[in-house]
């Protein structure tokens, strides 16, 4: 019989990490499975369950995780700097954007990927406050005061436009006859268009 560890905080970081590589390597979270995350991590699969409830809470944990190596964060002060506004905006988008071509397998197990339970309470908060994060980011560039209203719609139309394209870049199913640096471009340029043109409204 396996020897029964309990898992410290370290070790539960350690196997979400290698949970995290798996994804890159195989550029999908849907080929997870305990016995295979133990064999990486020198352990018996049973030892998973001392911190994990089963395959899907795992699954859940590195969802945070997942997301925070996609997304660029940036200090407190530089996102209340308002004077950087398009500029910060830019890079960031540019950094979110290589991040995703970068390790696809993230993207599609964080945007795109069914989940076989409900979403956890701390996992929803945890993503409440990664988008309170973007929504700073969209408010950087209003260069005045601008209503949490339109500063919402601002963001699901710039966001969705982005997800929209990335889906068809990382999916190979761009028709249009563009490099990936031409492409990545017209994304950036289309999503600061929005962004000027919802400023005008």
């Amino acid at each position: 019989m396996a020897k029964i560890i309990k898992l410290n905080n370290s070790t539960k970081e350690n196997i979400i990490n290698i949970c995290l590589d798996c994804i890159v390597e195989q550029r999908t979270g849907m080929t997870l499975n305990l016995r295979d995350i133990a064999r990486r991590a020198g352990c018996a699969h049973t030892n998973l369950y001392n911190y994990f409830q089963d395959l899907n809470d795992m699954r859940w944990q590195c969802l945070l995780p997942a997301y925070n190596k996609l997304v660029k964060h940036y200090p407190e002060e530089d996102i209340k700097t308002t004077e950087r506004g398009l500029v910060l905006f830019r890079n960031y988008m540019e950094s979110y954007m290589e991040a995703i071509l970068y390790q696809p397998g993230l993207y599609r197990f964080v945007f795109l990927e069914e989940f076989a339970t409900p979403m956890p309470k701390e996992i929803k908060i945890g993503l409440e406050y990664i988008n309170q994060r973007l929504k700073d980011m969209v408010r950087l560039g209003a260069e005045e005061k601008v209503s949490e209203y339109y500063i919402d719609r601002l963001q699901d139309l710039i966001f969705m436009y982005f997800q929209g394209e990335m889906n068809h870049l990382i999916s190979n199913k761009d028709i249009r006859p563009q490099s990936i640096e031409q492409k990545k471009e017209e994304i950036i340029q289309n999503c600061l268009l929005l962004y000027d043109a919802f400023k005008r409204l």
